[in-house]
């Protein structure tokens, strides 16, 4: 049988591309570990896929740095070891556990928060080299300290939220240049840009767990996405995904009208989209009253007519 979302034309309700913020979770946190968790994996595969890639390309990189590469070279080395440790503690929150309280993985609590030590001995010699490490490194160190703060006062009955963590970091402003073509043939300008693009993955995903145990606030504060939507279902694509038949709580604010809608949900499929290394997550509607049904509607036509306004203005001014 047909998926509500693969019914084409068939559909008893049309679906409608339409941009708009969304906050989805599941309905049930576990609380059966050493911290409370929802059962989201936040490296599916398509996830993990874009971490070899990058990882891969990194290392080709680093081979054909020339310069101080005998400093260079481990500095970069260290760097990636640290970052990876930052998704294992990620990942060890999200499964319920919590490093701080295992002997094993206390001392790496220590070393995250550290930062780049290799990296510092290019302060006097590589003072530009050391510039571009010290940027990533301001925003790894950050989230870590945020990381470490949050497994200290987690429990099994709430997870710590309170920990403010800056938007605003001087790497994501410089380093992105270095993704440029006139830097394409510099290896370690590349090398620098695929280490900020790698930590910025495990960074992503924490933001994105601690986020699923902030409190539903304010509207403007949810993530926008491009969701496709029907009055019985939608999909989403999103860094993460949940266990087949999980039930969600769904909020959605129409930027059209500014209005928002709370749902239930069950996810119904994820698929991993290869070119572009996020799932698409599908999700039915559950139990959706006649009066919902028609709101989403409304919605849609609202947003339809308002594209048709502004394709018809654009044509007129052509």
């Amino acid at each position: 049988m047909a998926y509500w979302f693969e019914k084409g034309e068939l559909r008893r309700f049309p679906r409608v591309e339409m941009p708009m913020r969304v906050f989805i979770r599941p309905s049930q946190a576990n609380t059966d570990k050493q911290i409370i968790h929802y059962p989201v994996n936040y490296l599916p595969t398509a996830i993990v896929n874009k971490i070899n890639q990058i990882e891969s390309e990194l290392k080709i990189n680093m081979v054909n740095i020339q310069e101080q590469r005998e400093i260079i070279i481990p500095a970069f080395t260290e760097a990636i070891e640290l970052v990876h440790t930052f998704g294992e503690l990620t990942q060890a929150i999200s499964q319920g556990k919590n490093p701080a309280y295992q002997k094993d993985k206390i001392a790496k609590l220590s070393q995250i928060t550290n930062g780049f030590l290799i990296a510092k001995q290019l302060e006097v010699d590589g003072p530009k080299t050391y510039q571009f490490f010290s940027m990533i490194e301001e925003k790894f160190i950050a989230y870590s300290k945020g990381i470490v703060t949050i497994l200290q006062n987690s429990s099994a009955r709430k997870l710590y939220t309170e920990c403010k963590l800056s938007q605003a970091f001087q790497v994501d402003k410089v380093i992105p240049k270095f993704n440029l073509p006139k830097y394409k043939q510099m290896p370690l300008a590349n090398s620098l840009y695929l280490l900020s693009e790698l930590s910025n993955l495990y960074l992503k995903t924490f933001i994105s767990l601690l986020n699923e145990h902030r409190p539903v606030q304010q509207a403007n504060t949810w993530f926008k996405h491009d969701l496709k939507i029907s009055a019985c279902g939608l999909t989403v694509d999103l860094y993460k995904d949940y266990p087949l038949s999980t039930k969600l709580d769904i909020h959605l604010f129409f930027p059209e009208t500014q209005k928002t809608i709370a749902l239930e949900g069950t996810l119904n499929r994820s698929v991993e989209q290869k070119n572009t290394f996020l799932q698409t997550n599908c999700i039915q509607f559950d139990f959706l009253s006649y009066e919902q049904q028609q709101f989403i509607e409304n919605q849609q036509q609202i947003y339809q007519i308002n594209r048709c306004i502004e394709l018809g203005a654009s044509d007129n001014e052509r």
